[in-house]
């Protein structure tokens, strides 16, 4: 039996460790968090009262080896110095997304991976989503021929960014990483995986446009339970947050992501005095509302240019996906989890989900999850799971310096940048 510790207990921490009972096989044998409360939450959920539990990181890893997995689901920039502690000692490492701001980290992730023999798979769940693998197949089949053109959007819902973005734990740079590197590492992950090859270079604009003072109503006030337009602003924190006339919060993931007290009169003082409770045009957040990005993958007969765009601005949360091949077209909605194939000349099918090779339907990022968690375990107890199947660190260093190009692009106006350097694109 796998043994497996967790050290973040936040959402991430919580869903892999809920999806890893679910799937059965494995036993936690430590959980790690600064917050006692997220930890006494932990050991209820996971129905053991054995485990052993740690409030500093420091004393956790001074423990040594506790179980053959860490799961790390803690801070973007916490992330590179726990994956070395644990690799260290030994673990096995599943790390959630980004892995840092920094590239360099993760490839020297992967190089102590390899030099202790060891295993740091990273959560690019999407890849492990049937949805996106069926998209995958479609490609390698060559149904749709060459790929001339591939349009891909990532639209956050005006809740999850105002959440996270804006009050919440990736509003500043400084602190996490760039809205890019936060939010779309998944993306540019996915479109290496599709394109087969190395993006060569970017082109990217972008910025904070909406969340600031000067878009504030008159009168505005700094917290949403004093302010005078509450009743008629979208992000108005007692509806995002707050049961309302009989009518559940609006905000969808509950209410954890404030408090782990599962106190009414707790959640209510977060949601209306806490940061969460702040006017989304008066909080300190810096990071980007918007970005496009222009990327080409491979150079001369096989490239493929991929247009790139990511808005605040969107009722649901979802990601649209337009290839055009030789042959045909193919539109992807994760949304209404639906893809429809259109061959030149002929009539358009929708395609059937269920043939994905792998992957499950059920749990989050359009099951995506629950197929990580799956795939990454099955691989670790000697199954048969081909690591092209995986996200090993090596492959995610790939997404993380296309970020770090479409930021330098970014910041200089729209400069095409070259992803590894201008020799590179020659």
């Amino acid at each position: 039996m796998l043994t497996i510790a967790v050290i973040g207990l936040g959402s991430r921490g919580i869903h892999y460790a809920d999806l890893s009972l679910h799937r059965g096989g494995v036993s936690f044998t430590a959980l790690c968090d600064i917050n006692p409360e997220k930890i006494h939450n932990a050991v209820a959920a996971l129905g053991d009262s054995h485990v052993r539990t740690f409030t500093e990181e420091d004393v956790f890893f001074a423990a040594g080896k506790l179980a053959d997995v860490l799961y790390i689901c803690t801070q973007d920039r916490d992330h590179f110095r726990q994956a070395m502690k644990g690799l260290e000692l030994g673990y096995h490492i599943l790390m959630e997304k980004p892995v840092s701001p920094n590239p360099a980290e993760c490839i020297a992730i992967a190089e102590k991976a390899e030099e202790k023999n060891l295993h740091a798979f990273v959560c690019h769940v999407l890849r492990y989503s049937g949805f996106y693998r069926r998209i995958k197949e479609v490609l390698e089949e060559k149904l749709l021929g060459d790929i001339m053109l591939i349009r891909h959007n990532e639209h956050i819902g005006y809740w999850h960014y105002a959440h996270s973005y804006v009050r919440g734990n990736w509003r500043r740079e400084e602190e996490t990483t760039p809205m890019l590197m936060a939010k779309c590492c998944h993306d540019m992950d996915l479109l290496y995986w599709w394109a087969g090859q190395k993006c060569e270079s970017v082109s990217s604009l972008g910025g904070l446009s909406w969340f600031t003072p000067e878009n504030a109503p008159e009168g505005a006030a700094l917290y949403c339970k004093d302010c005078p337009h509450a009743s008629v602003c979208p992000y108005n924190s007692a509806d995002q947050y707050l049961p309302h006339d009989g009518q559940p919060p609006k905000f969808p993931w509950g209410t954890y992501a404030l408090t782990p007290s599962r106190e009414p009169g707790d959640i209510e003082k977060a949601a209306l005095e806490g940061p969460y409770g702040r006017c989304v045009f008066h909080s300190d957040n810096d990071v980007c509302d918007h970005q496009t990005a222009q990327l080409r993958f491979g150079t001369g007969r096989q490239e493929i240019p991929v247009l790139f765009s990511v808005s605040a601005f969107s009722n649901k949360c979802f990601r649209d996906t337009h290839i055009f091949g030789t042959k045909g077209e193919l539109w992807g909605n994760d949304d209404e989890e639906t893809l429809m194939l259109q061959l030149f000349g002929e009539e358009p099918q929708t395609l059937s989900l269920h043939l994905a090779k792998a992957g499950s339907y059920g749990g989050g990022h359009v099951g995506g999850d629950s197929g990580l968690i799956g795939d990454v375990l099955d691989f670790l107890e000697g199954k048969d799971v081909p690591m092209e199947r995986l996200t090993p660190i090596q492959e995610t260093v790939e997404s993380h310096l296309i970020v770090r190009a479409c930021e330098e692009s970014r910041k200089l106006d729209g400069k095409r940048v070259f992803v590894h350097g201008e020799e590179a694109g020659k």
